[in-house]
């Protein structure tokens, strides 16, 4: 498996406008370098993290994401040699928790690279709300990533199961719900009885004990103590795109 990522290094092509076109007032800017799949520096020292994905961290210590994560840095940089002029499309919530402008690079074709990424495997789709103006596109692209088995899609490694979550940063997780905690303002799904999914707004969707579910996020190792139980492990949703029942 790790041959085939050594070997193999896959770059953009120019192409016509794709489906997640332009939907919000773009932003002609120049960037200056790129951090890794996700993440770029335009003009005076400002940091962008495209929104609505996630790409693998480089430091992973599974090889097959470490692989993925290098391919998706050089993806973002040649996806922007080749469209420049690049534009941005600043997200509903502007900024995140790191001082960084939460956006979307898109060419002056209308092509988003958020989609190109995750087309190529290199990329996971993943909602934070309020910025969700390209879930749909984003969830469409993965859908063709993962019936193709590119990228990270081409290892099973890439999902983890609840019970083996031994630490913390974004994860794909499967397991079953074991309890359901209902609050005022939030639930708290727990799978496999060792991982806590506290969702807020309160889900639309029926999530009950013994359904099987596949969710992704940031985990936070923060034990959740309630009544007899404790969990080692949260991760917060606050929009449902990000679990799907098995």
């Amino acid at each position: 498996m790790s041959a085939f990522f050594v070997s193999v290094v896959v770059l953009p092509t120019k192409s016509s406008a794709m489906g997640c076109g332009p939907v919000l007032a773009n932003k002609l800017v120049e960037v200056s370098y790129v951090y890794d799949g996700d993440t770029v520096k335009i003009a005076q020292r400002q940091k962008v993290r495209l929104a609505g994905i996630n790409t693998p961290e480089l430091d992973s210590t599974n090889l097959v994401i470490s692989e993925v994560a290098a391919q998706a840095t050089v993806f973002t940089r040649h996806w922007i040699d080749q469209n420049a002029p690049v534009y941005l499309q600043v997200a509903q919530d502007a900024k995140d928790n790191y001082g960084r402008t939460l956006g979307y690079l898109v060419s002056g074709s209308g092509e988003d690279l958020g989609e190109a990424l995750i087309k190529k495997g290199l990329a996971y789709a993943v909602t934070v709300a309020p910025n969700d103006e390209k879930q749909q596109c984003y969830a469409r692209a993965e859908t063709l990533a993962r019936k193709a088995r590119v990228g990270v899609w081409s290892s099973k490694s890439v999902v983890s199961r609840a019970l083996n979550i031994n630490s913390a940063g974004f994860q794909l997780i499967t397991g079953k719900i074991t309890r359901v905690f209902h609050f005022k303002t939030a639930d708290a799904v727990v799978i496999d009885d060792s991982i806590v999914l506290m969702i807020k707004p309160k889900p639309s969707m029926p999530l009950r004990i013994g359904r099987s579910l596949e969710v992704r996020g940031w985990v936070n190792k923060k034990p959740f103590r309630y009544d007899d139980f404790t969990a080692l492990y949260v991760l917060h949703l606050n929009n449902i795109a990000n679990i799907k029942v098995l």
